[in-house]
């Protein structure tokens, strides 16, 4: 199964979320291994630079890529 081009240096699940287990699972598994095409932080980073990229963007935030994109 391919995984994000990004997985091991993306910052978001480093200590995001500790007290959700639960969650960061799903959403490794939804966002960085199913469809990673759809996270908004591959899309950023894709886009703009891993540099560019809010730690606090969440996965499903695409609509706040392109404001800022815009900005």
């Amino acid at each position: 199964m391919d995984k994000c081009d990004y997985f091991e240096d993306c910052t978001f699940f480093d200590d995001n979320y500790i007290n959700m287990p639960v969650t960061i699972a799903v959403s490794k598994v939804k966002y960085c291994e199913l469809n990673f095409e759809y996270c908004a932080r591959y899309i950023a980073t894709k886009l703009l630079g891993q540099d560019k990229v809010p730690i606090d963007l969440l996965p499903h935030e695409i609509d706040r890529v392109f404001r800022i994109i815009l900005e």
